[in-house]
């Protein structure tokens, strides 16, 4: 049921208890659309290869495989951690901080505060060896 949730609009639910003493249950009627139907046009996809330098997209891949691994600790999609244009936006900074991270686009403190420190830790790591320290990590 999560599957066929999770590809679908959820317009609306309306959910009624049903007693029946030993046999009582809940009864669902879900109302839906198709994600594709009510979306509209799709953003191409992007091939970050192509987009970032072979330094950027290496750490980009670094961002990618700590992401998977938080989101499956956390039984959640990947993308609700991080989407791939903040990973790719980070690639691309010269310093880091909390502040930093909370102005990417649909980022906010509580993702900040639930998933931030590994990405910040792990882009201070990668700018310091590249030569260029990340600043203020709880700024």
């Amino acid at each position: 049921m999560n599957q066929f949730l999770g590809t679908h609009q959820i317009l609306h639910i309306d959910k009624a208890f049903v007693a029946a003493g030993h046999q009582s249950f809940w009864s669902f009627c879900i109302s839906y659309g198709s994600t594709d139907a009510l979306s509209g046009p799709r953003k191409p996809k992007i091939d970050y290869r192509e987009v970032l330098s072979a330094d950027q997209f290496a750490l980009y891949s670094k961002l990618r495989d700590l992401r998977k691994q938080i989101s499956e600790a956390a039984n959640m999609p990947a993308y609700a951690v991080f989407n791939n244009e903040h990973l790719a936006a980070m690639t691309m900074w010269t310093s880091v901080s909390k502040t930093q991270l909370a102005s990417l686009e649909g980022v906010g403190e509580a993702r900040v505060e639930k998933f931030g420190a590994p990405f910040l830790a792990l882009l201070q790591k990668e700018l310091g060896a590249r030569g260029n320290p990340g600043k203020g990590s709880s700024a």
